[in-house]
């Protein structure tokens, strides 16, 4: 999970599922808010984030086995 901003609005965004998940009072917040003020992401930005989630869930698989003495699948 990732936090965006849109707007003045944090999203909560899955890059897994590209999901996206709101807060009470949020949806009435991002309706109210002017387009300009959203984030545009190019491919390349898409790609940089993907990437950086792929490295996080590397770093974290490498930790958990290193806290399991190597047992987990490969």
């Amino acid at each position: 999970m990732d936090g965006e901003d849109a707007g003045s609005v944090r999203v909560d965004v899955c890059l897994d599922c590209k999901g996206v998940w709101l807060d009470a009072g949020e949806l009435e917040r991002l309706t109210a808010t002017d387009s300009a003020e959203f984030r545009h992401f190019t491919q390349e930005k898409m790609d940089e984030l993907l990437k950086a989630k792929d490295i996080k869930q590397e770093e974290h698989r490498r930790a958990i086995r290193s806290l399991f003495g190597g047992l987990g699948r490969r």
